[in-house]
């Protein structure tokens, strides 16, 4: 992206984007059908070097909805969060850095006139780096969960998370390591404990037919509503098992051209809903570096996903996806680009034909630099055509403005 060439240490940096459009909760969560609704995505960043150690980040998010057939379920969520990091110490080959992190989240169902959910979020970490040895993390988080008008699902959040990363061979060899330890405090019923744990590994070897292989496992239990997505296509508030893993290869085939295979299983159980589900996909991605020059850059990207898809509970939501997307990408003088994508999904659903359909959908993206290093202002407009074998087909579109600038 051109917005990345703005941003310089410790010059300040305001960054943002409004993002309009139409779309639908996932079929897997309704089960019998989706819910089609309009939203609007504001955000803000600023980014703040106040002096030379030290590092603010400000971000404002906020997130409506308005369904079209269920007024009780609009809503609106807002959430404002500071970032500050300090460096004790960066020498040669060793640093030191302590981050703080601060926000508040709030989601408010406008129908009900309540506030579902509002989040204060304390964490503080600690990172100490040997380069091209190993790297270890620290952290203590706290979190509060205050449901308004809603009995027993107030909480208290704290946590302890531990990541190290060893390399070996100039970095050629990596390990990674992550345990999250959290024990959550409700008002009126039992506490819980939980625990996140995560190894991961990175090999870059020097062959010709193969330039990385990476692989992670992930474990542990979350609730939905501490997630820091807040574009999660999903309404309410689950607690929920998970195990996820995947397996990555690089392969360069020419000079300008190469492919990426990926492997990924993910298992999720729900303790109070039945929307238990486990899937697997296969992506393989090609990229071709077709033109490169002092003035013009132009690629060409192609890609193919399966997924299989089963719902143990609700075998009505179980489905298959193959999807095939195509991209060009094109800048000229590194001041502008301009990217157009398209894409075609097959779903084939395990019962019933009235909810088999092709998805297809387009994006363009144009960006550019209006002055030089200090001011980028992008363009984007998305849209997908739901054409349904049994029902009508559904249209839906959105478009996004961005903004950068550097002071």
């Amino acid at each position: 992206m051109l917005f990345s060439r703005l941003a310089y240490a410790f010059e300040p940096t305001l960054s943002g984007f409004f993002e309009a459009g139409n779309r639908s909760t996932k079929e897997a969560i309704e089960a019998e059908k989706t819910l089609a609704y309009d939203y609007a995505k504001y955000y803000l960043r600023y980014d703040y070097p106040i002096r030379k150690p030290l590092n603010l980040k400000l971000v404002y998010n906020s997130y409506t909805k308005k369904y079209e057939d269920r007024r009780d379920l609009n809503n609106n969520t807002i959430s404002i969060k500071s970032y500050w990091d300090y460096s004790l110490f960066t020498k040669k080959d060793s640093s030191l850095k302590l981050d703080l992190d601060l926000g508040w989240r709030e989601k408010r169902y406008k129908e009900k006139d309540i506030y579902t959910n509002s989040q204060w979020l304390l964490k503080l970490k600690s990172t100490y780096r040997i380069e091209d040895l190993w790297s270890l993390s620290g952290e203590l988080g706290y979190k509060n969960y205050d449901y308004f008008l809603s009995e027993g699902k107030d909480r208290r959040e704290f946590s302890e998370r531990v990541e190290g990363k060893k390399y070996f061979y100039d970095r050629r060899l990596q390990f990674l390591a992550l345990l999250n330890f959290r024990q959550t405090d409700f008002n009126s019923q039992s506490d819980t404990n939980q625990f996140i744990y995560g190894l991961g590994v990175k090999v870059r070897p020097k062959f010709s037919f193969l330039s990385e292989l990476a692989g992670t496992i992930e474990e542990g239990k979350k609730y939905t509503d501490e997630d820091e997505d807040i574009e999660e296509e999903q309404e309410g508030d689950y607690y929920f098992k998970y195990r996820r893993w995947w397996l990555k290869t690089e392969h360069p085939v020419r000079e300008r051209m190469y492919t990426v295979l990926k492997y990924t299983d993910y298992d999720k159980n729900y303790t109070t809903a039945d929307y238990d589900y486990h899937w697997y996909e296969i992506e393989n991605r090609w990229r071709y570096l077709l033109l490169k020059d002092n003035i013009n850059r132009l690629s060409l990207i192609f890609s193919y996903l399966h997924r299989e898809t089963d719902y143990s509970q609700s075998n009505i939501s179980s489905y298959d996806k193959d999807s095939v997307e195509m991209q060009a990408q094109y800048s000229r003088k590194n001041n502008w680009k301009a990217q157009l994508k398209f894409g075609v999904s097959f779903y084939d659903y395990t019962i019933g034909r009235e909810r088999d359909k092709t998805n297809y959908s387009l994006g363009i993206q144009f960006e550019k630099e209006i002055i030089t290093r200090k001011l980028a202002l992008a363009t984007e407009y998305k849209w997908k055509l739901k054409d349904y074998e049994l029902k009508p087909n559904v249209t839906q579109n959105a478009g996004r403005v961005s903004i950068d600038y550097k002071f």
